[in-house]
């Protein structure tokens, strides 16, 4: 019990002193740095109240033990020594017993003394094969796929949560042609991640089905469904890795003259030129020492060595200044070109050349149409479009 809250109580040290090391510059802005010392403070204080809790406990069974042991070993003497005076063991027999004893009491010791750490492995390890025991991410597709043509429908799909009273999505109808990019809009919470979520399986309908190239994406195996797609989201994820392996991730036998063609079209090369190693050099945590329009090249040079059929876009340039959108979206006009693209964007203008987009509001879609036909209505995405506009 001990060695668990330990485990726990760690944890939570680690958690508090890596989010605040973290959040270093918004600490400081804020002027929270005695907040932040507090808490820090208080996760440490219980720590330590934890291992003395340990400690003492571990400083107690030793006596204990020890004590009992040598009751035991008096009450053997007591017993021995009678059945000598009665005369019904013999002396030798009698020094046999003292010295059997004698020599167990050190391994008790030893013992008493691994319990400790043997509690605190058990504690840990629970953790881990928590995690493990898991249920594994669901791949029962048997079917193969080499490269799909890249058309998308999705059927009367309902999706919630797990646990989750309320679905997310629910009635989700619409198709997408080979090439045809796809806009998805509303308002924050509307269900427009989880939705394009559905196409890779980071999570399956409730009811209704997700289809790619008319087979539902059930049927195909994981590994090949995925490769079908290349994502571009508003949070760029990098490894403490070169340039060139982050570009080439998951694509590790890519020919240099491959990612060196991605870089080139994403614009990496223009930023990649100027520093020390080129491509080989490291980006540091996160992709720290990197601008965040940099990280966001960084990933759409990921998407074209990738080369896959369908283009997911999520808020892909929601967060970038002027001059690196502009980049950013030379970048992405080259890679949906030819490709299924599924964008969503709060930016409406960012969604104007779409062939068409769908309005999602409360899970649902309420309108569909071009950006012409769905500004003549009086609708959600004309609310939405004079709200930002007039902004």
């Amino acid at each position: 019990r001990h060695s668990a809250r330990i485990q726990q109580s760690m944890g939570d040290f680690t958690r508090v002193a890596q989010e605040s090391l973290a959040a270093q510059r918004l600490v400081k802005v804020s002027n929270a740095q005695a907040a932040e010392a507090r808490r820090f403070e208080a996760v440490n204080e219980q720590n330590r109240r934890n291992h003395q809790r340990l400690l003492r406990a571990r400083a107690a069974s030793n006596p204990v033990v020890q004590m009992v042991a040598a009751l035991g070993l008096a009450a053997v003497l007591a017993f021995a020594l009678s059945r000598v005076l009665a005369a019904r063991v013999p002396v030798n027999e009698f020094v046999s017993y003292i010295a059997a004893m004698m020599l167990v009491m050190s391994p008790l010791r030893r013992l008493v003394n691994v319990g400790g750490p043997l509690q605190q492995g058990i504690a840990a390890g629970s953790g881990i094969f928590a995690v493990l025991d898991l249920p594994r991410e669901r791949d029962h597709g048997t079917r193969r796929l080499d490269r799909a043509r890249g058309a998308i429908t999705f059927r009367n799909v309902r999706f919630a949560y797990e646990g989750a009273a309320e679905a997310v999505l629910e009635g989700i109808d619409f198709e997408v042609h080979p090439g045809e990019t796809l806009a998805i809009v509303g308002r924050s919470g509307a269900g427009k991640s989880t939705l394009v979520g559905l196409l890779p399986r980071l999570y399956d309908p409730v009811s209704g089905a997700v289809l790619l190239d008319g087979v539902d994406v059930r049927e195909y195996r994981l590994h090949d469904l995925r490769r079908q797609i290349a994502y571009v989201g508003q949070e760029v994820q990098l490894f403490d890795a070169t340039l060139r392996e982050n570009i080439a991730l998951g694509m590790e036998e890519a020919e240099e003259a491959a990612v060196r063609r991605a870089a080139e079209d994403a614009h990496v090369m223009e930023f990649a030129a100027q520093l020390p190693q080129g491509l080989e050099t490291r980006v540091g945590e996160g992709g720290g020492l990197l601008s965040g329009g940099q990280r966001q090249r960084v990933a759409i040079a990921r998407a074209i060595l990738r080369d896959a059929p369908i283009l997911i876009l999520d808020e892909a340039t929601s967060a970038l200044d002027a001059e690196s959108e502009r980049h950013v979206q030379e970048a992405l006009a080259r890679l949906a070109a030819g490709r299924t693209t599924l964008v969503i964007a709060h930016r409406l203008s960012t969604v104007e050349q779409a062939d068409r987009i769908l309005v999602l509001e409360g899970g649902r879609v309420v309108q569909s149409g071009t950006h012409a036909a769905l500004l003549a209505q009086d609708g959600l995405y004309r609310q939405l479009h004079q709200l930002q506009f007039n902004a």
